[in-house]
């Protein structure tokens, strides 16, 4: 397959007139897709139209030949320039393929598609779902209408990317927040939101599995999760712009970053230790009827007929499609790894996801907290639900405080490790920074409340202003040369010591005070 990726230098390329005949087979192509599918073309569609229209003006035949062919037998020189290099085309070709015939196996029976075009019609193929849930009772009218709106907002404008520029503004940004050695060693704590979703000793084994290369353990590349960070972190294509006679792509360059600072290594250990922890606990529930109840009232009405097998699967410890569903689905619990993760104004709105940068991980971690703690005494097992929020509370403000203690003593940074750290660390997976409670603390609300939900500016601010801190932001040295050699350490030492003088002073104000009463 041969795919465009300069759809507009090939169209002034052709001619004026060939460029008009295409301009209107693609707006109406456009037209058609928005209506029945609620989405945008695809790179791939359009080459398929552009294709298709050389292939039938060089045969002559004046049809349609992207309907029958999805390639021309042989692009010019001229021309070339214009279409992706096979090492390009072909991953990005498997990759529209798969994702139609996933959709098609979503939406099986249900699925409608145009009998001209062959798109999908998305607002019948979701009515035909939704109907067949109302008339089995599993949902009311009430619960349709929320299903309804939830389909259309994956399946349309969550297919939809966000404009180029905002894209590479994400990149950039990922890159130099992110893209540090001292980031990718925070992601360790991960490994502890494993133990509090399924335990210490599973969490333990599965790490020392991860680590050893056993040949038994489950791979991110079994789940189809390899060289995956998040869902919002490397975005946009990679396919290489020219700016000013360099090429560029803000995609290739942040997944170049987290992969040489080592945040892409320690994400996959992550994922690698919480797929195989999941793998050991759910073994192990296997073993006794108690545990098998367990697992069938969590999962048997979502595996149905094939529950059984999932069991027997299990029991021999073997990788297939029914364990790996499993353990997709648990990752996917405490982490935000598809577009079913995220919230449905983060579908809905494909620029304004830009508001979501470096929050997803956040606004995760308060829906475990929202499931499995408060959802969970809200039904009347308080017990229950206390011990989750208890052993999440333990792992998000463990791990937060023990690798920020590393890491501000890679950053030569003053630090000690006090039991205080852990709530605060807690506070700090929801947004509640240190710079966030000092804009506070200095009666700043408006700032502390517009760092929190609004996305991260001050880089920005300090790159454009010239700031000497802007230094910190250098992808991969930046974060060390700032603390080492521009006086980032000494400034953070300062900042703490100030801190800790005034926490000293509301203190003794308060034993005055108690001390007159």
């Amino acid at each position: 397959p041969r795919v465009v990726i300069d759809a507009k230098g090939l169209l002034e390329a052709l001619g004026k007139e060939e460029r008009g005949i295409l301009e209107n087979k693609i707006a109406q192509a456009r037209s058609k897709a928005a209506r029945l599918d609620g989405r945008d073309l695809s790179p791939l569609e359009i080459s398929q139209i552009i294709n298709g229209h050389l292939k039938s003006r060089a045969q002559g035949t004046g049809k349609p030949g992207f309907l029958k062919r999805r390639s021309v037998d042989e692009i010019t020189p001229e021309l070339a320039p214009f279409y992706a290099p096979a090492t390009e085309s072909l991953p990005l070709y498997i990759r529209a393929a798969t994702k139609e015939i996933e959709r098609a196996r979503f939406f099986g029976e249900d699925l409608v598609r145009d009998a001209e075009g062959g798109l999908t019609n998305l607002d019948l193929s979701i009515g035909n779902v939704v109907n067949k849930e109302l008339a089995k009772g599993k949902i009311d009218f009430e619960q349709a209408e929320k299903l309804r709106g939830l389909l259309a907002s994956r399946f349309g404008p969550g297919e939809r990317a966000s404009a180029g520029p905002l894209q590479t503004a994400k990149n950039l940004t990922n890159a130099g927040l992110l893209g540090h050695a001292t980031s990718a060693f925070v992601q360790t704590g991960d490994i502890l939101l494993s133990a509090a979703a399924h335990g210490i000793l599973p969490t333990i084994k599965a790490l020392a599995s991860v680590v050893t290369r056993n040949p038994a353990r489950i791979t991110v590349r079994d789940l189809g999760l390899i060289n995956h960070v998040s869902e919002e972190l490397a975005v946009g294509s990679k396919r290489p712009l020219t700016v000013g006679g360099h090429v560029v792509s803000s995609a290739k360059f942040v997944e170049k970053v987290f992969k040489y600072s080592g945040f892409s290594l320690v994400d996959q250990l992550g994922k690698a230790t919480s797929i195989n922890a999941s793998f050991e606990k759910n073994v192990k529930l296997v073993q006794t009827p108690a545990g098998i109840e367990r697992l069938r009232s969590r999962y048997g009405e979502a595996f149905g007929p094939e529950f059984p097998q999932l069991v027997a699967d299990l029991r021999s410890r073997a990788s297939t499609e029914p364990v790996r569903a499993l353990l997709f689905s648990e990752l996917s619990d405490i982490q935000p790894i598809t577009k079913l993760e995220v919230p449905q104004a983060y579908l809905d709105n494909p620029n304004g996801r830009v508001l979501y940068m470096l929050k997803t991980f956040m606004l995760k971690q308060a829906d475990i907290v929202r499931r499995e703690a408060i959802g969970e005494m809200k039904r009347g097992n308080v017990a229950k639900g206390t011990s989750a929020l208890l052993r999440y509370s333990l792992a998000l403000g463990i791990g937060g405080a023990g690798t920020g203690f590393i890491r501000d003593w890679l950053l030569g940074r003053d630090s000690s490790l006090e039991w205080g750290d852990i709530p605060e660390n807690v506070l700090k997976t929801f947004g509640w920074s240190q710079f966030v409670a000092d804009k506070a603390r200095q009666g700043k609300i408006g700032e502390a409340i517009g760092s929190t939900v609004l996305p991260p500016w001050k880089m920005w601010e300090e790159i454009v202003t010239a700031d000497p801190r802007a230094i910190q932001y250098l992808p991969l040295a930046g974060r060390v040369l700032y603390a080492h050699e521009f006086g980032g350490a000494e400034k953070a030492n300062a900042a703490k010591a100030r801190r800790d003088a005034a926490a000293e002073r509301a203190a003794l104000g308060l034993t005055k005070e108690k001390l007159n009463d």
